[in-house]
């Protein structure tokens, strides 16, 4: 259920994170809250292994393993400092916050595998394939379903434009509603079981807030 949230999450701030900030960080200029945007979407490259990694660490507690545990969060934390050390040698000035977001997305991309080795340990082989099918059917469907939004907005210059917030935040709502009703409908077509137990939850949940 977590990936039906984060998936298109992560493809929707990568696609849209400039357009994001620039509607909801209100009393700063256009252009710094458009360079937000660039780190949000950076950020947004390693937001569902970070997700993942959270819950596989969980599984440490409960064998009551914090040694081994501190073996992947170190790893990380290695990987992510030597980029950030790294791109701050590399990049432009202006474009080291964006390297960071990325060293923190290919830490945590890479400390999954590191964490699932680590697991097989106390449960043994894994069976990811089925899970790792379910994400890439989500992936498939968030990127096809969102990527004809982004062309419109790129078409238009939507990100570059200085315009009025309303119209800003009316065209973000454009952009997500369409991109994740285009989503449910890809996701639903390349049938992700857990579409249906998403409908089934927003369901109850509206039904137990109209009962109150």
């Amino acid at each position: 259920m977590v990936g039906v949230v984060t998936v298109p999450s992560s493809v929707a701030f990568l696609l849209f994170g400039p357009l994001m900030t620039q509607a909801l960080y209100i009393g700063i200029s256009l252009e710094d809250a458009r360079y937000i945007g660039f780190v949000l979407s950076a950020l947004s490259l390693g937001l569902v292994a970070f997700s993942i990694n959270l819950i596989l660490i969980r599984g440490f507690n409960a064998f009551e393993d914090t040694r081994t545990q501190v073996i992947s969060i170190i790893i990380i934390n290695i990987i992510s400092v030597a980029l950030s050390y790294l791109f701050l040698a590399t990049l432009d000035s202006d474009w080291v916050t964006v390297g960071l977001g990325i060293a923190f997305s290919v830490s945590y991309i890479v400390g999954l595998f590191v964490t699932v080795r680590l697991l097989r340990k106390h449960v043994g082989r894994l069976k990811i394939g089925e899970f790792a099918g379910q994400h890439g059917r989500l992936l498939l469907a968030a990127v096809i379903g969102m990527l004809p939004f982004f062309a419109i907005a790129q078409y238009f210059g939507w990100a570059y434009q200085e315009t009025t917030l309303s119209l800003r935040a009316l065209r973000l709502l454009l952009l997500l509603t369409g991109s994740g009703l285009a989503f449910l409908f890809l996701a639903k077509g390349l049938k992700v079981s857990e579409i249906a137990g998403l409908r089934a939850f927003i369901a109850k949940v509206i039904n137990r807030s109209r009962n109150k």
